[in-house]
């Protein structure tokens, strides 16, 4: 099992706050193999999700020609638009279960490239890009098909997305005694001590006194 760890990295308003890594993958026997980054452990993980895919799409395709009958006792003359329909749910089909590959993707962590080959005795060196959306911690795993080997190689990506560090310079404020119809003005700092910037709005308290 291969193991990489992203460390941190911000989440950003505009999501354009990248942290790369790097692995390498090396070949050292005579012949070129191909390899595929996949999101599933082995080929039977891949064929029980075309399966539950395809009962999703038979029963999406059930209802969808149940309620198009009931539309032809209405308007006859749309009948001939079944074909159509039918026609429709194949070609998903095809896209989603029959030529589906199986290549990881994920918007979150990135592998490139997803697939290649490497020529033999040489290496391929694989960038993992980690661009996380919230602060949270996120983890995957990542299976490399290699042609000639049994099993996918597991590679587990751990990283941790960081939000905007805002504090104020103090907790409380303590205004005491001020005599009726005349103001005091306060002020407090809103300090941004994170990596990132920081977007804000003020919202009263449902209790509070002021309004």
């Amino acid at each position: 099992h291969t193991h990489t760890h992203t460390h941190k990295s911000y989440t950003t308003l505009h999501k354009i706050e990248y942290l790369f890594r790097s692995v390498v993958i090396h070949n050292r026997s005579d012949v070129v193999v191909h390899y595929e980054w996949k999101a599933f452990a082995s080929e039977e993980d891949e064929q029980s999700e075309k399966e539950i895919r395809i009962k999703t799409l038979n029963a999406e395709e059930s209802l969808a020609k149940e309620a198009f009958t009931k539309e032809c006792f209405r308007d006859p003359t749309v009948r001939d638009r079944m074909s159509m329909l039918t026609r429709a749910f194949g070609s998903r089909k095809k896209q989603y279960v029959d030529d589906e590959k199986f290549l990881y993707y994920d918007e979150i962590i990135t592998i490139e490239p997803s697939e290649g080959e490497i020529w033999p005795n040489s290496q391929a060196a694989i960038s993992i890009a980690f661009n996380p959306d919230e602060p949270i911690s996120y983890n995957r795993t990542i299976y490399c098909d290699v042609t000639g080997r049994e099993t996918r190689l597991p590679i587990r990506i751990k990283g941790e997305g960081l939000g905007p560090k805002l504090q104020f310079s103090f907790d409380s404020l303590n205004i005491e005694n001020v005599f009726v119809n005349s103001s005091h003005a306060y002020e407090v700092i809103l300090e941004n001590k994170g990596g990132i910037e920081a977007m804000y709005n003020i919202m009263p308290s449902s209790n509070s006194l002021f309004g």
